[in-house]
């Protein structure tokens, strides 16, 4: 059984956002779980997850925005 690749453009497409934003998101991430072998997925230069971690990498990008959301209040 194979894994399929994902990469910050299909993380990207994920969440409906720029692939900027996703490399930002998965570098703070990262920064502050240097140790977690799911993050630190290169080959090359170009950052990837395989489909198994996918689960893993959205929960992490979700906290990152739940604690900025929780940071920053929103104004009505």
């Amino acid at each position: 059984m194979t894994d399929k690749i994902y990469t910050y453009k299909d993380i990207a497409k994920i969440f409906d956002c720029h692939e900027r934003t996703i490399q930002n998101h998965i570098k703070e991430v990262r920064q502050s779980n240097p140790k977690n072998p799911k993050l630190n997925n290169f080959m090359g230069n170009k950052w990837y997850c395989f489909e198994n971690d996918l689960k893993e990498v959205l929960g992490l990008c979700s906290k990152l925005k739940s604690v900025k959301t929780e940071d920053h209040p929103t104004i009505t």
